[in-house]
């Protein structure tokens, strides 16, 4: 798998489902990976935006998507905000995530001593 240019984000594998939260309908995103531990509740419009970040579109690019399957007009600062929110939360294909990823394996392999993952 390629990585994505640094400026068309691109979701990583994560679970969403529908949850009840302060009254409202809210989709709960998680990493099933474990790679990050986040976990972040998105409304039903946010939850489709993050649907688009598949790597071939910048939030200029979801706006206009937006627009022209609703006639709604988000602002890109808004969907800017979400992706923002997406890479902080680990859940974006990113060179920072997967620095972050590889040092924590050159970590573990030259640990001399190694929590135990399943005790």
């Amino acid at each position: 798998m390629t990585a994505p240019a640094p400026d068309l984000p691109r979701l990583r594998p994560i679970e969403a489902f529908p949850v009840e939260r302060e009254g409202r309908s809210l989709y709960c995103l998680r990493d099933p990976s474990g790679e990050s531990d986040c976990v972040l509740f998105l409304t039903e419009t946010a939850l489709w935006i993050a649907q688009r970040l598949d790597g071939t579109r910048d939030a200029g690019d979801v706006q206009i998507e937006i627009c022209r399957r609703t006639g709604d007009i988000i602002p890109r600062e808004a969907i800017q905000g979400l992706i923002d929110r997406l890479e902080e939360a680990g859940f974006l294909d990113s060179p920072a995530l997967r620095e972050r990823i590889a040092a924590e394996a050159r970590a573990f392999v030259a640990s001399a001593a190694r929590r135990t993952a399943h005790a």
